[in-house]
């Protein structure tokens, strides 16, 4: 038997099988709702696959690759959420970031040699996709120099 307070004898006495299983509930009680608050956690995020590419004119066609190394932002819009992750593109210009809280999003992509990129979206999903597009400016074509202004000759009687 064990006494819930030594100091006063009027208190009842609860069996030791009886505390146990007390326990034991409540043990079972706290695992329950940790095991439910990571359900909910694990539905209210997505894992996130960012895939960056590039489009450039090279002789007048257009040509479309990957970016490796690029910078790519993540940055949760719900207000209650402080998630914002920054990582680099892989080899064929992907960026995968795990549980980012579903609803608006920031991705924004900076790469040495292209104009930064990006756009804001809603997550819905548990995975998904954002292709994130980058467009090298064209070359401007050089434009003519124009030809020197004839400068007016001397006149001959020196006036």
């Amino acid at each position: 038997m064990i006494r819930l307070n030594k100091e006063d004898p009027m208190t009842t006495q609860l069996p030791t099988s009886q505390a146990l299983f007390i326990g034991l509930v409540l043990l079972c009680l706290i695992h329950i709702d940790v095991a439910l608050g990571v359900a909910a956690v694990t539905q209210a995020t997505t894992n996130l696959r960012v895939v960056v590419i590039g489009t450039r004119k090279v002789g007048g066609h257009k040509q479309t690759l990957p970016i490796a190394g690029a910078q790519v932002l993540v940055k949760s819009e719900v207000p209650s959420s402080q998630f914002e992750e920054t990582l680099a593109t892989d080899s064929q210009g992907v960026a995968s970031v795990a549980n980012v809280r579903k609803g608006p999003v920031l991705i924004q992509v900076t790469a040495q040699g292209w104009p930064t990129a990006g756009t804001r979206t809603q997550l819905t999903k548990a995975n998904e996709t954002i292709t994130i597009e980058m467009t090298a400016p064209e070359a401007a074509s050089p434009s003519p120099t124009p030809a020197p202004s004839p400068s007016p000759s001397p006149s001959p009687t020196g006036v």
